[in-house]
């Protein structure tokens, strides 16, 4: 191989490796923009939890919370979070460090996504294969027409709603999955916080669907595999570049 050659060779392995790296994030919870709430204030203050399984590792980019109306959240704050299952029959839900966000006013988030506000986390924060998690906000479930706007309402299944649109899960190409039945989401009254550790909480899943528009998060699969892909990639390459160099050895 000529230098000539060699040069793009190692051109093509940067780009690649590059593109490996550099995955886009995924949202996980769809909530479409129209997305009109039906939890109101008589409800307030509650959680809302989607329950998923991680079947590849992954790592979560961003957190986002539902903002109904896309007029912000005005005086009202939404906190969310991760929490990871124990995994006993009645499991325990312990904060994921360094995945909580919250959400007020009407600005400070990074993106947008339908109806969610995202926000980049300090890092990629990288969660475990085998393991059951869940994607937390905590809403006031109060709005005001007039004077400081404290919109804080969110979308529930269970509750009338229009039958289109309605929020979806994305299983980001099978890294994840809903958790199943009931266990799919859960909610809890009344919290205006999120702890470290979840108290008792109602499973209410079981609907084939998003059950709750409130918290969605940003995920990435594990770079490994994208660095696997890359070197199948390269190799096709090497094959084509050192092709005509042989078929040349050969003649000679």
């Amino acid at each position: 191989m000529t230098m000539k050659k060699m040069t793009a060779f190692s051109a093509i392995v940067a780009g690649t490796l590059l593109a490996a790296s550099q995955a886009e994030a995924v949202v996980a919870y769809n909530f479409p923009a129209n997305l009109i709430p039906n939890v109101q204030s008589q409800f307030a203050p509650y959680l809302f939890g989607n329950s998923f399984v991680v079947n590849q590792a992954l790592g979560v980019s961003a957190v986002g919370a539902y903002d109904a109306g896309l007029d912000g959240f005005g005086a009202a704050t939404v906190p969310v979070a991760i929490y990871v299952s124990n995994g006993a029959p009645t499991p325990t839900w312990n904060l994921v460090p360094n995945t909580s966000a919250s959400f007020t006013g009407n600005s400070g988030w990074d993106w947008t996504d339908g109806s969610a506000r995202m926000k980049n986390l300090a890092s990629t924060v990288w969660l475990t294969a085998g393991s059951t998690y869940a994607i937390v906000a905590a809403y006031e479930g109060i709005y005001s027409s007039t004077g400081p706007l404290q919109d804080s309402r969110a979308w529930d299944f269970d509750i009338p709603h229009n039958a289109s649109p309605v929020p979806t899960f994305n299983n980001l190409g099978g890294y994840i999955s809903q958790a199943p039945g009931i266990n799919s989401s859960f909610l809890a009254l009344p919290v205006t916080v999120l702890p470290g550790t979840l108290g008792a909480v109602v499973y209410t899943g079981g609907h084939g669907v998003a059950d709750y528009a409130g918290a969605t998060f940003a995920a990435v699969p594990e770079v490994s595999q994208f660095a696997i892909a890359g070197i199948g990639l390269l190799g096709l390459v090497y094959v084509g570049r050192s092709t005509p160099v042989r078929r040349w050895l050969k003649l000679a």
